[in-house]
């Protein structure tokens, strides 16, 4: 399990250094989905609406054209049982407005993608709970703003962490 996520930390910066290798900036999306636990989906459901998920908003694009990628992972809460935290970049040259981005993001996850049976958290507009040394790692960075990126690379070092529940959780 280290080892994996050593290997997925190390392919997270090198996406993350070669988009700033091209963009100068780039808005970044952090969001996380879920399942309404009433609904009674079950963990295949939940992979099944984030395929159609990624597939609808990467390569049908439509209305959210310029994401240059993106980092995932399902992880397991007392409180959302299986979840995906994400983080999206986007082309900050054609996006500005990362809250609205976002929500956007949540809502065709929200009504289109499950029906009304899913449930999103939009972290770029609770800004306050991810600060790190007054500053946070969503919205625009640019390429040369080393404090930010910094930032950056610890919020994708927690996508990145070992999850030993998840596995246990699993293994039945």
């Amino acid at each position: 399990r280290l080892e994996r996520s050593k290997n997925q930390f190390q392919k997270g910066m090198k996406l993350i250094n070669e988009l700033f290798e091209v963009k100068c900036k780039l808005l970044i999306i952090r969001e996380d989905f879920a399942l309404k636990a009433e609904t009674n989906l079950s963990l295949k459901d939940l992979k099944k609406l984030m395929s159609k998920f990624l597939k609808k908003i990467l390569v049908n694009k439509g209305e959210l054209q310029g994401i240059e990628g993106y980092i995932w992972k399902l992880e397991y809460g007392a409180d959302k049982a299986f979840h995906y935290h994400m983080i999206f970049f986007l082309d900050e040259s054609n996006h500005r407005q990362d809250i609205k981005i976002a929500e956007s993001i949540g809502e065709m996850w929200k009504h289109e993608i499950t029906q009304g049976k899913g449930i999103y958290w939009n972290c770029n507009a609770k800004k306050k709970h991810y600060e790190k040394n007054g500053r946070v790692a969503t919205g625009k960075i640019k390429h040369d703003d080393h404090e930010l990126r910094e930032n950056l690379n610890i919020m994708a070092s927690y996508l990145t962490k070992p999850d030993y529940f998840v596995k246990l959780t699993l293994s039945d």
